[in-house]
């Protein structure tokens, strides 16, 4: 379940205004056209995790799954949502 309020056990929660933007969003379009990504992070700006021993055989792959969606659905050189670093002013 992904929900509002912030704080959850077992479920996906997000801030409240957050929550109702994706409602909203969701509710202007298709619902066949929604896909959920869930991942530790966004591996458009991140490079995927070195393999550990440990891992799941099978994680790897999803891993580079999900990275492969996620620029599908919107490449990080898009400057709308990954606007240009500001210039860092040495002191």
């Amino acid at each position: 379940m992904l929900h509002g309020r912030g704080g959850s056990i077992g479920c996906i929660a997000v801030d409240n205004p957050d929550i109702e933007e994706i409602f909203m969003l969701a509710a202007h379009v298709d619902l066949s056209a929604i896909q959920l990504l869930i991942a530790p992070y966004d591996f458009r700006i991140h490079p995927l995790p070195a393999e550990k021993a440990s891992d799941p055989a099978w994680l790897p792959e999803r891993y580079r799954d999900l990275q492969t969606k996620m620029l599908a659905v919107l490449p990080s050189s898009d400057p709308a949502i990954f606007p240009p670093a500001a210039p860092q002013v040495e002191e």
